[in-house]
């Protein structure tokens, strides 16, 4: 099964990507708007770097995925205006479910901050 994971550089992903690495054998891309500062070097994992607020980049980032782990946003209230959180959040939402549903992914999992 291949799944992507957004929000990859985010402490929540840290552990998400651990555990499917130890207890599947699942493949991985790992999506971040920012390169990661160390990348894991087992064969399953690939790395994207990508504003997935565009939606076209985002369904490309979905092209033949199993499932989405979707964990890109703002985690927390104080790190930008308040009308930015929303905006980008709102945008990164709508785009992991449309793209999901239009890239024929079945299997979605969103966080929400």
């Amino acid at each position: 099964m291949k799944i992507v994971v957004t929000g990859s550089s985010g402490s929540l992903a840290e552990g998400i990507i651990a555990l499917t690495l130890t207890a599947t054998s699942h493949s991985l891309v790992l999506v971040d708007q920012r390169a990661p500062a160390t990348r894991l070097s087992d064969p399953r994992v690939q790395y994207v770097t990508a504003d997935l607020r565009d939606y076209k980049t985002f369904l490309q980032v979905l092209e033949g995925a199993d499932g989405l782990i979707h964990l890109a946003a703002f985690p927390n209230p104080n790190l930008a205006h308040s009308s930015e959180i929303h905006n980008v959040n709102v945008s990164l939402s709508f785009n992991a479910l449309t793209a999901a549903v239009e890239a024929s992914v079945l299997k979605v999992v969103m966080a929400s901050s």
